[in-house]
């Protein structure tokens, strides 16, 4: 546990009217910005709760896990990562 990495994001979605397709999209840019991608394309954000998502570091190629704690405000969502 010694290498656990962290970053906050906020990005421009709601996450309880906003379709899936959408939340996936403007996530995965996001994690992209940060030097990361989905392992798979996919992504569950919840409101208010944590979610576990595989990760795969651009420049290592490493699979990586990521918990994720997701909160909107309005049509913003603030996102605080850790992965492991």
């Amino acid at each position: 546990m010694d290498n656990i990495r962290s970053f906050d994001l906020i990005i421009n979605i709601d996450l309880e009217n906003d379709s899936e397709n959408k939340i996936i999209s403007v996530f995965s840019k996001a994690l992209e910005e940060k030097g990361f991608k989905l392992s798979d394309g996919t992504v569950t954000l919840r409101n208010n709760r944590l979610s576990s998502i595989r990760v795969v570091d651009k420049y290592s190629g490493e699979e990586l896990e990521m918990y994720a704690f997701s909160k909107t405000t309005g049509s913003k969502t603030f996102i605080s990562v850790k992965i492991v």
